[in-house]
């Protein structure tokens, strides 16, 4: 398995990876999944990345050699477990930002939590904690935190995460944009 692009997809595999974000967003927060055709914008730019495993999908960017999850697809709740879980093991540093509800389960699949954000989505700041499967980023992700803390940093310490025109296309296709502040 590996991370790929996503360009030449065709509509219908497109519309089932859709359906399956639809599903799994609709079970987990009703109303907030993409229209489609803000989907299909955004998996199919040529920024886009894909891990498939046993039809489930995780969406991404790889940005300064990191591969940032935005989106999952999965095809059974088992099957996006076992999509997580094996991208733990990739070679690719990966990080995801997650909500609390999901938190304790990427602990205990292995991925190591960093820092707390505070992110911008549709206009409401949602708290995620971020997680990786490195542990030189783990390190560093926690150093910056140790620095803020200290006062030797800003929180815009942390824009190595996002880069600025990734930020800006979110804005101008999905209006939302991810902001990090850094946090007690």
């Amino acid at each position: 398995m590996t991370i790929e692009s996503t360009r030449g997809w065709s509509r219908d595999a497109v519309l089932r990876a859709y359906a399956q974000y639809s599903a799994a967003m609709g079970r987990k927060r009703a109303g907030s999944e993409l229209p489609f055709a803000q989907f299909r914008a955004y998996i199919t730019s040529p920024f886009t990345r894909v891990f498939r495993h046993e039809g489930s999908y995780v969406f991404g960017r790889i940005e300064g050699g990191i591969f940032k999850v935005s989106h999952f697809a999965p095809k059974t709740l088992r099957g996006g477990v076992a999509a997580v879980k094996a991208l733990l093991d990739e070679d690719q540093a990966v990080v995801l930002a997650v909500t609390g509800d999901m938190a304790n389960m990427l602990e205990k699949m292995g991925y190591e939590r960093t820092i707390s954000i505070t992110a911008a989505f549709r206009g409401e700041a949602v708290e995620k904690a971020l997680f990786s499967n490195n542990a030189a980023l783990v390190a560093e992700f926690r150093d910056k935190q140790r620095k803020i803390e200290m006062g030797r940093a800003r929180p815009s310490s942390f824009d190595f995460l996002i880069d600025a025109a990734s930020l800006q296309w979110a804005e101008d296709h999905f209006g939302w944009a991810g902001i990090l502040q850094s946090r007690d």
